[in-house]
């Protein structure tokens, strides 16, 4: 009925002449709360203190640009805010009136927008916010209704320095993060200025990282474009020497905080965890200062390898996986650049002690060194090695024993008998040899046996004997043959690098998948 009637008087009327209406972006987010009436303002109210529970709303990332269009700021210097000033200068002052987070304020607006975090933002208020938006939209591309939480959408800021302090429950409130951290169990830590990124030097950031693998979650890092690409340059370069300048920055015992208590707070929560997870009950009170301080040091330099951990897995795991996923679906198993990510993927899965994951991609790898460069190549040699010791630890005693054995025997052909290599290989042979023929088996007494024995096997490193450039090579010789119990000779003929890059390989070895990573 409606329609019909203003069907009749467009057609009776001229059409008047009306300015285009703009999109009214800013209905849903601070319009839309006028329906809620704010809280009425008591004294007792204004003061109150929350009940020590970390609220778990949090908002969509697409959100995010929603929020920087609608802040109402006129001349948009909320371009040039840090998250601190877009904390102060904007939530703030719009929330007070409510005493709620701007999460639960658009919650009972029925803001589409507000739901369940499933990923919490780890981040600092000194780093500029539209970074902030930037990298976690760069981060979340096809993901952008992803639920994120960030604390100045999803805690009421207005109550928040009352909540967390010591007098307000400020040990209490901070298990109670620990424990939503725990139950999200999927962080994302925003690293903007990679090359000097403040979070490795703020309290809370480092402690978000080291709670979130501390509990078995997941860690990522968001970056801005141009730093994702100098970490993916740096990642193909060397892994290891990325993560030592991530390890120069990191000062656990001298990281920031804005607030003195919450440092002393988080750094004493962390030690008291670590001494926990040690299952050593030392009271500090009954020994003197002086071995204190030496524990306390002991445990800092934990923490902080604790860190690294957690940037080793999060930054090698994170972009070498992508790297390998991209060249797998791409080429193929048999693209000769995939062995080399295969290999650095073990050794990272190694040094993170998780050797179930690192095992195929050895076993790939040891395939492909066959058939490229012969049993007895000095790369081949080492995989195996690593693979011996793979099995080893995940106390796959005769897998590891038979790959010893087939390792020294090559390397007495590679090497000589009495070469260091040759002795090493040799050495762990004959204690893991002596280990199971005295225990028949029992893996418990095998792997002291191994402790008292002195088996200080490591993982060999690959190096510079990257496939391509030892197929590539003048000077390095490459075997054709698998049958041969020779070393290469110095006659072989070098295969060209496009030709190594064509090779089709037809493996008998199980490639390992781009969905494995």
């Amino acid at each position: 009925m409606g329609n019909s009637s203003n069907k009749a008087y467009n057609q009776s009327a001229p059409p008047q002449r009306t300015t285009p209406k703009q999109p009214r972006k800013t209905i849903l987010l601070f319009s839309s709360v006028k329906t809620i009436p704010p809280p009425p303002q008591s004294e007792e109210n204004s003061h109150s203190v929350l009940p020590v529970q970390v609220p778990t709303l949090g908002v969509k990332v697409r959100f995010l640009q929603e929020f920087l269009t609608a802040c109402p700021t006129g001349d948009n210097s909320v371009q040039n805010y840090s998250t601190s000033d877009v904390c102060n200068k904007v939530i703030k002052p719009f929330t007070k009136p409510y005493n709620l987070s701007l999460c639960e304020i658009l919650r009972q607006s029925k803001h589409p927008s507000i739901g369940p975090a499933t990923v919490f933002i780890s981040h600092a208020w000194l780093s500029s916010f539209t970074s902030l938006v930037t990298a976690l939209e760069n981060h979340f591309t096809a993901k952008l209704d992803t639920f994120v939480w960030i604390d100045i959408f999803s805690l009421n800021q207005n109550s928040l320095e009352a909540q967390a302090a010591p007098e307000g429950g400020g040990e209490e409130w901070l298990n109670s993060m620990g424990d939503m951290i725990k139950r999200i169990g999927h962080t994302v830590s925003v690293l903007v200025r990679f090359q000097d990124p403040i979070p490795l030097r703020r309290t809370w950031c480092l402690w978000e990282m080291y709670t979130t693998i501390a509990h078995g979650g997941r860690l990522e890092l968001a970056f801005l474009i141009s730093d994702k690409s100098y970490v993916v340059d740096e990642v193909m370069k060397d892994v290891e020497g990325l993560l030592l300048k991530l390890r120069a920055w990191i000062n656990v015992d001298g990281s920031e905080c804005t607030l003195p208590s919450d440092q002393t707070r988080i750094i004493s929560s962390v030690l008291k965890d670590m001494k926990r997870r040690r299952n050593k009950a030392i009271s500090l009170s009954s020994i003197d200062e002086e071995e204190a301080h030496v524990h306390d040091a002991v445990l800092y330099h934990e923490y902080r390898e604790a860190i690294i951990q957690c940037l080793r897995k999060a930054i090698a795991i994170q972009f070498l996986a992508k790297l390998y996923r991209a060249a797998f679906n791409a080429h193929g198993s048999n693209y000769p650049p995939l062995i080399n990510l295969s290999y650095c993927l073990a050794m990272q899965f190694c040094l993170l002690q998780e050797y179930s994951k690192a095992e195929p991609f050895l076993v790939f790898c040891l395939e492909k060194d066959k058939k490229l460069l012969g049993d007895y190549h000095q790369m081949t040699l080492s995989t195996m090695r690593n693979l011996a010791l793979v099995n080893k630890d995940q106390e796959k005693y005769d897998e590891a024993l038979s790959l010893y054995g087939t390792c020294y025997e090559r390397c007495v052909v590679r090497f000589a008998a009495d070469s260091t290599v040759t002795q090493e290989v040799k050495k762990c042979y004959d204690i893991l040899k002596d280990a199971i023929l005295t225990y028949e088996g029992d893996k418990k007494k095998i792997a002291q046996a191994l402790i008292d024995g002195n088996f200080d096997e490591n993982y060999v490193k690959r190096g510079e004997f990257h496939p391509i450039k030892v197929l590539s090579s003048s000077t390095t010789p490459v075997s054709k043959s698998e049958s041969s119990p020779a070393v290469p000779s110095s006659t072989t003929p070098k295969v060209p690098l496009q030709e190594v890059q064509a090779l089709s390989l037809k493996s008998t070895a199980q490639p390992v998948t781009s969905t494995q990573v």
